[in-house]
């Protein structure tokens, strides 16, 4: 039996200014690569606790998990491998800090895949799905 787990994270950031308009920005490589230390950390701290509502209601993970991760991008330009590189490294980061999984190796996570699947302007996100496996076979 497979358990299957839905979490929905954001892929998009809004950096706040106090002297001039805010700007949002796409969680994508292209921006971590560029993006100063202490902005980095914030973001990612951030995306932690948007994503602990949905995390702390789970038993923490005793088996091999698989990790889908769907996304619904805002424009067709967009290079998903980018934005997969981040989100990728903040969630299974974010399930390690949060105690559900011991260590994002690949001894605890062997599988783990990006798909797009469409088009959201209004509402651009990666859903995740956690698939827990009852014996150590991965599928």
């Amino acid at each position: 039996m497979v358990v299957l787990i839905k979490i929905v994270a954001p892929i998009h950031y809004t950096i706040e200014y106090k002297t001039k308009k805010d700007k949002t920005i796409l969680l994508w490589m292209n921006w971590y690569r560029d993006a100063h230390y202490m902005l980095k950390n914030k973001v990612k701290r951030w995306f932690k606790r948007i994503l602990t509502e949905q995390i702390v209601e789970l038993k923490p993970f005793k088996k091999k998990i698989s990790i889908h991760y769907v996304y619904y991008l805002k424009r067709k330009w967009t290079d998903l491998n980018n934005v997969h590189s981040v989100i990728s490294k903040f969630f299974p980061d974010a399930i390690v800090e949060l105690w559900r999984i011991r260590d994002d190796t690949v001894e605890y996570i062997p599988d783990s895949r990006e798909t797009f699947w469409g088009y959201d302007k209004e509402n651009p996100r990666a859903e995740i799905f956690i698939s827990v496996y009852d014996d150590d076979k991965q599928t």
